[in-house]
């Protein structure tokens, strides 16, 4: 009876961790539900049209920008440029438009300019075997040194009657935003990519094994590559959502974002290792984030606590994720 017992106990374990492997996400999910519980009690006003409506643009600011590290995590690499990116998307749109450019040719050289970022990245990475880290740490102080040069480390501000389309970048759709709207876009957009597209197989093959992923054919480079452009494109575009929002950019506005949305994407169930994780990951820890801020903010708890919560969670999650799959964040 006892041997009975202990097959069945095994049986069990090796279930929940076979479905935890396939579903990693559904950690993120679970903290998710646990921490509105607690907030909710903390506060009922948690669960009111404002605070749903502020813990969606609070993820949205992030999510975007984790979309695609979750993309270049599962390949097999890092974007720390990220944050300045983020600012150059914002300053560049602003600056230009300030100077008399017409708002759209602005913002497609600001979109330009950002995807340019990414192309010197995918470079220096795939041909001159920078790792990735080193790469986008390195071009992140760059720009931003060069952001601080032009700017003088003043903040650049817009009107939005200047800008003809700043509804569709800003405007509401009943209480959501435009910047969550572009946030839900894109997770599809990028779900459907990855789950449903053969780009979306080579994303996987590359982060799995680079030598597999050649044997069949992938231009791995080709794909990191793409996938830096992707990220860095938007960024910026990010960026400028969120000059068209607050309509002012400060130069160190990105500094937490490179490390937040990487944690976004860790939380997510995408580990540092490469070749597996999910956009619906993603979007379930930006909610998480968003859901953090605002709880503490309706808890009157002081505002510098926000991060420390999200290294503590980080790391709660790591370690879980860990004892019930068996898979490290890195190894």
């Amino acid at each position: 009876a006892k041997q009975e017992i202990k097959s069945a106990k095994q049986e069990t374990t090796f279930t929940v961790s076979y479905f935890l492997k396939r579903h990693q996400e559904l950690t993120a999910l679970i903290a998710f539900i646990g921490l509105y519980i607690i907030f909710y009690y903390i506060n009922p006003l948690l669960n009111t049209v404002d605070s749903w409506s502020s813990l969606l643009l609070t993820a949205s600011e992030d999510g975007i920008v984790a979309l695609f590290v979750t993309l270049l995590l599962i390949a097999g690499e890092f974007d720390l440029s990220v944050g300045s990116v983020f600012v150059l998307g914002g300053m560049s749109f602003g600056i230009l438009v300030n100077s008399g450019f017409n708002p759209a040719v602005a913002l497609a050289l600001s979109l330009i300019f950002s995807a340019l970022v990414g192309v010197v990245n995918g470079i220096i990475t795939v041909y001159l075997n920078v790792p990735s880290f080193m790469t986008t740490l390195g071009t992140s102080y760059a720009l931003l040194g060069l952001i601080l040069i032009t700017t003088g480390g003043f903040p650049v501000s817009i009107y939005r009657s200047s800008v003809p389309f700043w509804y569709i970048l800003s405007g509401s759709i009943a209480t959501l935003n435009a910047w969550t709207l572009w946030f839900i876009s894109l997770a599809i957009i990028t779900y459907i990519i990855l789950e449903h597209t053969r780009f979306g197989n080579h994303i996987f093959a590359t982060g799995g094994s680079v030598r597999s992923a050649y044997a069949v054919g992938v231009n791995v480079r080709l794909v990191k590559i793409i996938l830096f452009i992707l990220s860095a494109l938007f960024a910026g575009f990010d960026g400028i959502l969120s000059l068209m929002y607050f309509t002012s950019i400060s130069p160190v506005e990105g500094e937490t974002m490179p490390l937040l949305a990487l944690a976004i994407a860790v939380i997510g169930g995408a580990p540092l290792t490469g070749g597996v994780g999910k956009i619906q990951g993603t979007v379930v820890a930006a909610l998480i984030i968003g859901l953090l801020y605002v709880g503490l903010t309706l808890a009157k708890v002081p505002s510098y606590w926000y991060i420390t919560f999200v290294g503590i969670l980080l790391v709660a999650i790591a370690f879980v994720n860990q004892k019930l799959t068996g898979r490290k964040l890195i190894e």
